[in-house]
């Protein structure tokens, strides 16, 4: 089988409508059915974003992220963006003709469950047709991604916000704290507590939704292929097994940035941190 190679973009190109070829004026209105994919900062998402990609499941996306250059991105799709959104940014996969239109969840509200993010977000667009809809009820998938090394994560993230740097190209994005926070004791102590807040939002997600498909970054990376055919079972049941195999004749390409290497190195040493005074014991 030969794979055919897909360019790992910085995440914020993935609004450009030159990337998706996103064309209101063309786009089908047909209604899309709703994946939810589910995950903490630094969890892997956007490896799993762009896999579901290339399968054909909509264009995964933060399309709620409350990130000024996010909502600056999406002012394109103009005064009724939501609308505008699922018509131009969902897809079917070639084994199966259901549209889909995917977006990524993070607890950007910590307060806010996801069951009520889905009550207060995705049931109203749904109640205007703008979703599949089944007695009323909303259609969704739900996939809850999550990192076996939550340590791991929580440095990453604290890297990222004390450099801006949310990819690995080291693209700037959105910079919390000074760069001379990165080793500092009393920042550990804040981000750590604040990733902490976030694992028990997803405990609690998990629990209230027992019949999501759960997947780990570190299973993603290690047996890719399996994997993904079993999401496409989860999401496509019933798919041609061959038009599937096909389907998944793809690799990401993996990070080669200049950058990688003193990223690691900087994460690696905030994790040393993190696990010699203690400060994520509710990661164990």
């Amino acid at each position: 089988m030969i794979l055919r190679e897909v360019y790992q973009l910085g995440e914020l190109e993935m609004l450009s409508p030159w990337f998706d070829n996103s064309d209101l004026e063309t786009s089908r209105s047909k209604a899309a059915q709703l994946i939810l994919i589910v995950g903490l900062p630094r969890s892997g998402s956007y490896l799993l974003c762009r896999q579901l990609w290339e399968l054909g499941y909509g264009r995964p996306f933060e399309y709620c992220n409350p990130n000024a250059q996010i909502r600056s991105a999406l002012s394109r799709f103009g005064r009724r963006p939501w609308q505008n959104i699922i018509r131009a940014r969902s897809a079917s996969p070639v084994f199966d003709p259901q549209l889909f239109f995917s977006c990524k969840v993070q607890p950007y509200q910590e307060h806010i469950s996801l069951k009520q993010h889905i009550n207060q977000l995705w049931e109203p667009l749904s109640r205007r047709n703008w979703l599949e809809k089944q007695d009323d009820k909303l259609k969704y998938k739900l996939i809850f991604l999550r990192r076996l090394n939550a340590v791991r994560s929580a440095a990453s993230w604290h890297f990222s916000l004390c450099t801006g740097a949310f990819d690995k190209g080291l693209t700037y994005t959105f910079q919390r704290w000074p760069m001379t926070a990165l080793f500092d004791h009393n920042y550990l102590i804040k981000s750590t507590a604040e990733y902490q807040r976030k694992l028990h939002w997803l405990k609690q997600s998990l629990a209230d939704f027992p019949d999501a498909q759960v997947l780990t970054h570190e299973e993603l990376l290690s047996d890719p292929i399996r994997k993904l055919a079993e999401l496409i079972n989860y999401l496509s049941p019933g798919a041609n097994d061959s038009r599937v195999e096909n389907a998944l004749n793809f690799r990401i390409e993996r990070d080669r940035s200049p950058f990688s290497k003193e990223r690691m190195k900087f994460i690696e040493e905030i994790e040393r941190l993190i696990l010699k005074f203690n400060l994520m014991p509710d990661a164990h």
